[in-house]
C-alpha cells in the first residue's frame, strides 16, 4: 500500500486533544470516556500544562445559574426551565411562550423573578453570553462531566 508520512504538527496536535479529552475522563466520576469533540466549549479552558482550568467556568455557574436552581428546588419553580427557554429562543418572548406553553404575562414574571435574583439586566448583551456559557456548564454538570452540587 502507499504510506502517506503524517505531519509532526498534525500528530502533536492530536496527542494534546487527546490528552484534553483524557484529563475530564478522569474528571468524571465514573472514569467515563470523553471524546475531544465533546469538549466544546471546554476546548478553550486548558492551561499550559493540558489540564482544564475549571475555576472560571465554575464562578459564571455560581453566578448566572446556580441562584435560579437553587430557588426553583426551594420553591418549585420553573425559572430555570424559563431561563433555558429565554437562551435557547434568542430572547424571543412569542417564540420562549410558545416553547414552553405559558401566557407573555408569566414569561415576564418569570424573567423580571431570574432579573431579581442574579441581580442582571436580562437585556445586555454580556449577560446573555455569561448566561448561555454557564449553562453549557450546568449541562456538563447534569452529563457528569463536571462536579457539581456546589454551596454558595
Amino acid at each position: 500500500g502507499i504510506s502517506r508520512e503524517v505531519p509532526t504538527e498534525e500528530v502533536r496536535q492530536g496527542y494534546l486533544q487527546a490528552m484534553k479529552a483524557l484529563s475530564i475522563s478522569r474528571n468524571h466520576p465514573r472514569h467515563q470516556p470523553c471524546f475531544y469533540d465533546d469538549l466544546g466549549i471546554l476546548q478553550y479552558f486548558f492551561d499550559n500544562s493540558g489540564q482544564v482550568d475549571l475555576m472560571p467556568l465554575m464562578a459564571l455557574y455560581r453566578e448566572y445559574v446556580f441562584p435560579v436552581i437553587q430557588y426553583d428546588k426551594q420553591h418549585g419553580g420553573e425559572l430555570f426551565t424559563t431561563l433555558e427557554g429565554y437562551i435557547t429562543c434568542r430572547c424571543s418572548p412569542t417564540a420562549i411562550c410558545k416553547a414552553l406553553y405559558i401566557h407573555k404575562n408569566t414569561l415576564y414574571s418569570r424573567l423580571n423573578k431570574i432579573a431579581q435574583l442574579l441581580h442582571k439586566n436580562l437585556s445586555d448583551s454580556e449577560t446573555i453570553f455569561n448566561i448561555s456559557l454557564a449553562l453549557k456548564v450546568e449541562s456538563l454538570i447534569r452529563a457528569g462531566m463536571l462536579e457539581g452540587g456546589l454551596e454558595i
